[in-house]
Formats: C-alpha cells, structure tokens, sequence
C-alpha cells in the first residue's frame, strides 16, 4: 500500500492543480516536479535499493547514514546550481525548492525505511511510507483549497512530511545491530552507491527526458496535456511494484538454488505486469477522458488513443523496474549503467526527430524506443547470468 500512495501522492497533486489552476500553472508545476525527483535520485544515491537487499549486512546502518548525509548535501547543491544555470521564472523557482526539500525529507527517511524492509520487517517499511505520503497529501490537499496557493500547499506539506519522518524513524534503534564501521567499508558503499546514483539518475532522465524536449520544442500549455496524459503510465508503474517487492527475497533465493524456480516465478511477474498494463490501457481507453476530467478538471479526450499508447509503453517501463531490482540482486552495476546510457542516447535521437513533428505522438515514440531497448538490454543480461549464480536441484 505504500508503494500506492506514493503513487496516488504525485497524481492527487497534480488533479488539484488542474482542477484549481490552468494547464500553464500545470506544465510549471508538474516540469518542478520532474526536477525534484530528479534530485531525489541524488539524495537516495541508488542506496536504498542497495539497503533493501543487503540481507548478509555487508554494511554497517552507521556505513549508510554517513553516505546519506553526503548525498542529501549533494542534492541540495545539484538544485541551486539547476536553477542558477536554467533560471526559471520565480513561481517555477520556489516550486522547485520546496518539492526538492520535500523530496529529501523522503530521501533521508528511505534510511530507516530500508532498515526495516532489510530485516524483512514489511510491515513497518511499508506503514512508513503509506502514512507519510497519506499525511503530506492530506495537507497538500487542505491547504490549496484552503488558501488557493501552490506555493503554501508545497510549504505545508514539506513540513508535515519531516513530522511525520521523524515520528516513523523512532523504531530504529530495535533493528541497529552491534556492527563496527570500518573506513574502507564507507568508501565501497560510496562507490557502490556511486554507480547506483547513476544508474538511479538514468532511470529518471529515461522516464523525464521526454518532458524536457517537449518544454524546449513547446510551451508550458502542452507541457500540461503531456502530464495529465503521462500521469495515469506513471502511476500503474508505480503500483505494480507493490506485487513484486515484497518477493525480492524469493528472488534472491531462487538465485542460489534454481534456475528452474528463478525463471517461473520471473515469468509470472513480468504476465501479471503485461495484464495490468492492458487493463489499464483499455479502461483508460473507454473511461479515460471522463476520469482525467473528473480528476485533473481538463478535457484532453482528444488524445484518447496516446492515453491508451502510453499505459502500453508503462506495463515496459514497469517490468524494467523489476528487471532492475533482479539486476541489483545479481550485482550486474555496471551492465545496468550501460543499458540507461544506449536507452537514453536512442530516446534523445528519436526525440529530437519525431517530437517537433508529432508533438504528443513523438513523446509517445522517443518514450517507448527508450524503454523498448533497456529491457532487451536488461533480459540479455539476466540470460548471460553464470551457472554458478543458480544451483539446480536436479543437479544436486
């Protein structure tokens, strides 16, 4: 459920925008979105997934915190010098500040909400998120009716957010184990985590960049069209991770006793996560402009069939989400590294060909050439895993 209102957070933000405000204050809300998440892949530096898997406790809790602290100073400074080097106007200034600080908030609290995952403690790993993200949007939600400001909704919830951060941070100290924290240690984390930021950051451009040319080739008014349109993709990628996290520790066992076992239950996965996608594509499809109507306040029932392309193209970007945890999982960095690198260089090739011709339709094809080449680059890998990564039980 955590997973769920994380996803329910950023499209219950954006309906409120739509309903209250035009799709100009839209496309510069949702483009200081973009960019806060974008940092938030700083703050997180690809540690939490890191965190989340540790199950040997290769690293001491004191070994993550030290590089937290690095990378949430790190993000801070990566967005003063984003708004120094693009200088937006001042509502998309502010914005952007205030979803970046909430966003490391979310970034420092992944700290003690990996703790609790790594210690196969779902349940406070999950409470945590679902009743922070809950929080912060209930108070996003007062207050832009309340007020009719953007700006104070952002505050308001940035600071419910740290509330409520610190109150779940307050089981720590029953899952701390007895660990000594070596130097070296800290500096293989940071250099881990160095590949995974990067790799966390190409996971983002991969999903955002689209967003970014559209802005360059368009005004602020598509923008908008294009976040209503993208919201619905994002948000069944996001829920489908709820079906398949809380299996990464079968995965990891399936890894070191059958290929066999790896295999049925990696199939099984990515067929639930192709169904939900066509659901949804279908649903949106028949219902999709009256409910992005009901929700957001804007009709955009002309681009019924992009709405439909786009929740296809998001059962892609959902199964590369669990392609990537197996990836991590199989310490495979560097190959994920490699992949976001040749997805990207496609996604800006054919963006810069197709968006200035098809506007929408190009975004929707310079998206799914991206995703399309990460996941053949993704299962290529998994198939070249060594034999010695699966002991078959036949074979024993």
């Amino acid at each position: 459920m955590g997973s769920v209102m994380m996803s329910a957070n950023t499209v219950l933000m954006t309906a409120l925008v739509g309903h209250l405000f035009t799709l100009e204050d839209v496309g510069k809300f949702t483009l200081s979105l973009t960019t806060s998440q974008v940092l938030y892949a700083i703050g997180l530096f690809g540690l939490n997934d890191q965190q989340m898997t540790d199950y040997g406790h290769r690293y001491a809790f004191a070994d993550y915190l030290r590089v937290k602290i690095f990378s949430t100073v790190l993000a801070a400074v990566a967005c003063a010098v984003f708004l120094l080097v693009s200088r937006p106007d001042s509502q998309t200034t502010l914005y952007t500040v205030l979803l970046t600080g909430f966003m490391l908030v979310n970034a420092v609290a992944e700290l003690y909400q990996s703790l609790y995952f790594q210690n196969n403690r779902l349940d406070l790993s999950g409470k945590s998120l679902f009743f922070r993200y809950l929080a912060s949007t209930a108070a996003f939600a007062v207050i832009i009716f309340w007020k009719r400001s953007i700006f104070y909704a952002i505050l308001i919830m940035l600071v419910v957010n740290l509330a409520f951060s610190v109150w779940w941070s307050r089981y720590v100290r029953y899952f701390q184990r007895k660990e000594v924290s070596e130097k070296e240690a800290g500096r293989r984390l940071l250099k881990e985590g160095t590949v995974l930021c990067l790799c966390l950051l190409g996971s983002l451009l991969l999903i955002n960049a689209p967003r970014y040319l559209l802005r360059y080739y368009y005004d602020d008014t598509l923008q908008g069209i294009y976040s209503l349109l993208f919201m619905p993709t994002y948000a069944v990628s996001l829920a489908a991770q709820f079906l398949f996290k809380p299996f990464l520790f079968s995965y990891k066992e399936a890894m070191g006793q059958s290929r066999q076992h790896f295999w049925s239950l990696l199939k099984k996965h990515l067929l639930i996560i192709a169904g939900l996608a066509l659901v949804a594509g279908a649903g949106a499809w028949l219902l999709g402009p009256f409910a992005l109507r009901l929700l957001f306040g804007q009709d955009i029932s002309a681009y019924r069939n992009w709405m439909f392309a786009f929740l296809l193209s998001g059962g892609i970007l959902a199964s590369n989400q669990l392609l990537y945890y197996l990836m991590i999982l199989a310490e495979k960095r560097t190959a994920i590294l490699s992949g976001y690198v040749a997805a990207i260089a496609v996604m800006l090739a054919s963006g810069a060909f197709f968006i200035p011709r098809f506007e929408i339709g190009g975004v929707w094809i310079c998206f799914t050439a991206g995703q399309a080449v990460l996941i053949v680059k993704y299962l290529f890998e998994i198939r070249r895993l060594p034999l010695s990564r699966f002991r078959d039980s036949n074979a024993e």
